[in-house]
């Protein structure tokens, strides 16, 4: 299996506060970076795509701090589009016919979410059932154990039996990589490069073009970082977090 570690952005919102990339915010004195590196290691990835962008040297001399032959960097030079571009940049990189992680470079996660992830057989995501119900969540709406809508915005209750948060955190079976990559490289050709790469999957989602299994995380502990409160959160549950 490989694994894209999204890692390319600005991250706007926190800019007032820490000027560097937030893979690597430190928290325990360890990257959030370090923290994905040693968890995908433990799990046997046979080899880690991390993009760059915004201040990609700086993230480059954290990865030689954690050197290993199965680290490969991608370079996004148009970060600031959208992320279905650093994408798009690192699934042309990937030349073997292996199951593929889609990973946020931005959460901070108990490794158990990780490993449920990776367990089971389908092209799947990780939601968690609990959270605040407004505009910011990319939301997993789900009818009959079945996605039916993926995004952010509102989604009205009574539609589907359950509604959650992505992690951020997705697999897909090499057997539907080629289709993620055409949906990928259609959006880029139609210059769709300000959309994020979740419109990828809300693409395949209402068309149907594979099936994504929903997997309940909810009870696990993870973080995205944001906002200056999720790294107040993060602060609060880093000393119950099971990692590596």
């Amino acid at each position: 299996m490989n694994a894209i570690i999204l890692a390319a952005g600005t991250g706007t919102r926190l800019k007032k506060m820490h000027k560097k990339p937030k893979v690597l915010l430190e928290f325990n004195n360890r990257t959030l970076l370090e923290r994905h590196i040693k968890n995908l290691q433990h799990e046997q990835i046979k080899k880690i795509f991390v993009v760059v962008g915004y201040q990609s040297q700086a993230i480059i001399e954290e990865i030689k701090n954690h050197a290993s032959h199965n680290i490969e960097v991608v370079f996004n030079n148009d970060y600031k589009s959208g992320s279905i571009l650093s994408v798009f940049c690192a699934l042309k990189q990937i030349r073997s016919k292996e199951d593929l992680l889609l990973m946020d470079g931005d959460v901070l996660y108990d490794k158990n979410i990780l490993e449920r992830l990776i367990s089971n057989n389908s092209s799947s995501l990780v939601f968690d059932s609990n959270f605040d119900d407004d505009d910011e969540p990319v939301k997993v709406c789900i009818k009959d154990n079945l996605i039916k809508d993926f995004g952010k915005g509102k989604f009205s209750k009574e539609k589907f039996s359950r509604i959650g948060e992505s992690v951020g955190f997705f697999k897909i079976k090499y057997i539907d990589t080629v289709k993620f990559r055409h949906v990928c490289e259609k959006m880029i050709l139609n210059r769709e490069l300000e959309r994020p790469h979740e419109d990828a999957f809300r693409k395949i989602i209402h068309d149907q073009i594979f099936y994504i299994k929903p997997i309940d995380v909810t009870g696990l502990l993870w973080t995205e970082i944001d906002f200056p409160e999720d790294i107040e959160k993060a602060l609060r549950i880093i000393p119950k977090l099971k990692e590596e």
